[in-house]
């Protein structure tokens, strides 16, 4: 059996607050954006 790859916990702590920023925050940030845009 192959031994399994090594993950850092900062190196997946960072991964997880990006995605979690690219599925969450970034797409609020959109939407926010649009509603700004469609209210004027």
């Amino acid at each position: 059996m192959n031994p399994r790859p090594k993950y850092v916990i900062s190196d997946f702590s960072n991964f997880w607050i990006n995605s979690c920023e690219l599925s969450g925050t970034v797409v609020n940030r959109i939407l926010r954006e649009e509603q700004k845009l469609t209210s004027v």
